[in-house]
């Protein structure tokens, strides 16, 4: 498992277009405190997925045109962990679902979130999904 894991201040656009359920411009598997700050993701599947990821940080990025979730959280990957802990805050997340699929905030039912003062905006398939 990694741990301590900082992404900051990136630009990525169109990372990964591969059609799979794991994939994002940003994304990690079963890692543990994961910082994800100040970013810009687009024309990606997804901007950010965090798959069996425990205590991660997700703030201050923009997110969009990705054809899936701007962010998902997700716990399926594995089960090494019996739920994922996150901290959404502060994302502008907009025109994401691209593919009438998915939503601009996604978070499985295992996942403890705390998701505040994000603005999201223009999801097709619906704003924040838990």
């Amino acid at each position: 498992m990694c741990r301590n894991i900082w992404v900051v201040n990136c630009e990525l656009d169109t990372c990964s277009t591969v059609d799979s359920t794991e994939n994002g411009a940003i994304a990690f598997y079963d890692a543990k405190d994961v910082y994800i700050l100040n970013n810009k993701c687009s024309g990606s599947l997804r901007g950010i997925m965090c798959s069996n990821t425990v205590d991660v940080f997700i703030g201050g990025n923009w997110i969009y045109n990705n054809r899936y979730e701007g962010i998902k959280l997700d716990t399926v990957a594995s089960n090494q962990f019996p739920f994922s802990r996150a901290f959404v805050f502060d994302n502008l997340v907009w025109k994401n679902a691209t593919l009438n699929y998915g939503a601009g905030i996604r978070a499985d039912d295992r996942s403890a979130c705390i998701i505040v003062n994000n603005t999201v905006v223009q999801n097709n398939d619906g704003g924040i999904l838990v």
